[in-house]
């Protein structure tokens, strides 16, 4: 056997191995399922709210992928202790494109009792599968 015969065995080997390879990594890229990109935008009806006001809250979710059983969570304001006044929860499916949720939430009243100072006050708003947290959004408010 010559070094010409030995050489084209070596590279015909080659060839299979790079085709299996080939073959291998676009079977494996093709089960892969890359995760929805989501996004959310909160809106509230306005900026400034006095105490026991009603606040209506909106929500402008964005996905690249239809998701079921997910759960919206809405929470903040907390007070001195880090005991958030609003914490609510809504179950949905969310559709490939824009989708929409709305949260009414009654405000605290400010006092030193309840331990919530007048001021800016931190909303969170966060999109859960499985108990996971896929995306979030803050916003704030103004608490006098």
């Amino acid at each position: 056997m010559d070094v010409v015969e030995l050489w084209g065995r070596y590279m015909r080997g080659g060839i299979v191995i790079v085709s299996l390879t080939i073959v291998f990594i676009f079977f494996f890229l093709s089960s892969v399922t890359l995760p929805p990109e989501v996004s959310i935008t909160v809106q509230t009806d306005k900026q400034d709210y006095q105490s026991k006001d009603m606040m209506y809250i909106y929500l402008t979710i964005s996905s690249t992928h239809n998701i079921n059983n997910a759960t919206i969570r809405l929470h903040g304001i907390p007070n001195i202790a880090g005991v958030e006044y609003i914490d609510q929860s809504k179950e949905m499916s969310i559709g490939a494109g824009i989708s929409y949720a709305n949260f009414t939430q009654r405000l605290p009243t400010c006092s030193s009792c309840s331990g919530l100072s007048a001021g800016p006050q931190p909303i969170t708003v966060e999109v859960m599968v499985n108990n996971t947290a896929i995306a979030s959004a803050n916003h704030s408010i103004n608490l006098e």
